[in-house]
């Protein structure tokens, strides 16, 4: 168990280090974004994993696709790569 101290200073780091942190779920939105074809080509079921987007305020973002019920990671990729 983490003390109130420690639990602090890894929320900071946190706060520091990402712009923001996205994390999606409903497939319906992914398709309203226009992600669908890319997300899926990431492999594992969709309906079984999370989909952990984070900006990182040198401008930098990161997609990672985890199992949500082991917490294993399926994929990750730059988005920076694909959409410039």
């Amino acid at each position: 168990m983490l003390s109130g101290e420690e639990r602090l200073h890894i929320r900071q780091l946190v706060k520091d280090t990402f712009k923001s942190i996205t994390l999606q779920v409903d497939v319906q939105l992914k398709q309203e974004k226009g992600l669908a074809s890319f997300i899926e080509s990431f492999g594992g079921n969709s309906g079984e994993c999370i989909d952990l987007t984070c900006e990182f305020y040198n401008g930098k973002k990161r997609l990672i696709r985890m199992n949500k019920k082991t917490g294993e990671l399926v994929k990750g990729v730059s988005l920076n790569t694909i959409y410039g």
